[in-house]
């Protein structure tokens, strides 16, 4: 197959930044393949080591050839501060190609990997990169097959890495005992903002893990756990309605149905309009109308 084309979009793109100093590169083909980014892209990036600030190569069909080639220009990049490589075909050998690569990175912030496919060893090497780097703030692993092994991986990274503020692990199949591993780093991780679990099989179990790790946890504002789990009971919803009650020095903006007015209503009466929780409708329903019988008995 002629890879003239890409080599022309790629000239093309160098002279514009020549011209009008472009420092984010996005390309979401799907005609791009590994070939492309071995022979034109890397050695273009390599050119201009210090131009890039963003990466965004999405949806394409780069497998692990492709992001090796890609690790080795991150390996040597100063100034890249956001990395996109959702959506790809590559799988555990690319992923730590890149861990590897972003161990000793001191620039980049940003990583986003959502929609690959990875396995346990991967994610135990992109674990222990986590350990060690010291810029990274925000990583998503939407969608990446993360069952409660590598939970343990990443949780683990998390009683260590003071950087990270912002975790989406959402579309996953961490369970219970993927929950209770982050429960168990939540109470020791002091910079975690945000923690993102949607959509992970997790029940009651895993719920009240969560809860309590909150209680002790005094700087995480968001998490999510929207539709993690069926037929809540009120051992979950009374753990996160006494989390809430307890943490009152976090942000509470209770996003937890479409419906904005009974959110507010439920963090007016809890008093507490500094911690966010995730919930799934039926909780919220749960929690609203027990909150509303307790407010009519207060006021009668």
């Amino acid at each position: 197959m002629d890879r003239q084309p890409v080599y022309q979009f790629f000239g093309c793109a160098f002279r514009l930044i020549q011209v009008w100093n472009l420092i984010h590169l996005v390309l979401q083909d799907k005609s791009i393949w590994d070939q492309d980014l071995v022979d034109y892209l890397v050695p273009f990036l390599k050119q201009n080591v210090e131009t890039f600030t963003g990466i965004c190569i999405e949806d394409t069909f780069i497998s692990n050839e492709g992001v090796k080639a890609l690790s080795e220009f991150i390996l040597i990049s100063k100034n890249l501060i956001t990395l996109s490589l959702a959506r790809n075909k590559f799988g555990p050998s690319g992923l730590i190609a890149l861990a590897h690569s972003i161990t000793n990175n001191k620039s980049l912030t940003e990583i986003d990997l959502d929609g690959n496919k990875f396995n346990y060893k991967s994610y135990r090497v992109l674990a222990l990169a986590l350990r060690m780097n010291c810029t990274l703030t925000r990583l998503s692993l939407n969608q990446n097959n993360i069952c409660e092994s590598a939970a343990k991986a990443l949780a683990s990274a998390l009683k260590v890495n003071k950087t990270l503020i912002e975790f989406n692990l959402s579309f996953n199949n961490i369970g219970d005992e993927g929950a209770k591993y982050f429960a168990d780093a939540l109470k020791i991780n002091t910079n975690l903002l945000t923690l993102n679990l949607m959509f992970n099989n997790i029940s009651n179990v895993g719920c009240k893990a969560l809860s309590d790790a909150l209680l002790i946890n005094k700087t995480l504002k968001t998490l999510f756990i929207q539709n993690s789990w069926s037929g809540a009971s009120s051992i979950a919803t009374g753990a996160f309605m006494e989390c809430m009650k307890i943490n009152v020095i976090r942000q509470t903006d209770i996003l937890l149905s479409e419906t904005k007015d009974r959110n507010m209503y439920i963090s007016t009466l809890l008093c507490n309009d500094e911690f966010t929780v995730n919930l799934p409708m039926y909780v919220m329903d749960y929690i609203y109308s027990m909150l509303n019988f307790v407010d009519r008995i207060v006021h009668i």
